[in-house]
């Protein structure tokens, strides 16, 4: 982004369409590569039962690849900070009851 403000600033407006025409087709890329998986994965879930909803893997890639930025901004900090030796990354595993097991 920093890159891409200097060639506006600087009128290198090329540029700028250079940088946003490879993101567009990285995108697709990414896009087409999502549908090969989702679709594999609904004719592989019970022979095909939920191919109907192949309409919508556009959408839930789009809010995968969403979450996955913000769990990375979210979560990039606090990352940082345990690997540096000041923060807790150890993860305890919950106390479990009888009842819980046997379901």
């Amino acid at each position: 982004m920093i890159v891409m403000l200097y060639y506006a600033m600087h009128g290198n407006y090329e540029r700028v369409w250079h940088g946003i025409a490879m993101s567009m087709i990285f995108v697709n890329f990414q896009l087409i590569a999502g549908l090969f998986q989702v679709s594999a994965a609904l004719l592989f879930d019970f022979n095909g039962a939920k191919l109907r909803y192949f309409m919508f893997s556009p959408i839930y890639l789009l809010f995968t690849w969403i979450v996955n930025q913000l769990t990375i901004v979210t979560t990039f900090h606090k990352a940082v900070r345990t690997v540096m030796g000041y923060g807790s990354g150890k993860w305890i595993s919950p106390a479990r009851k009888v009842s819980d097991l046997n379901e």
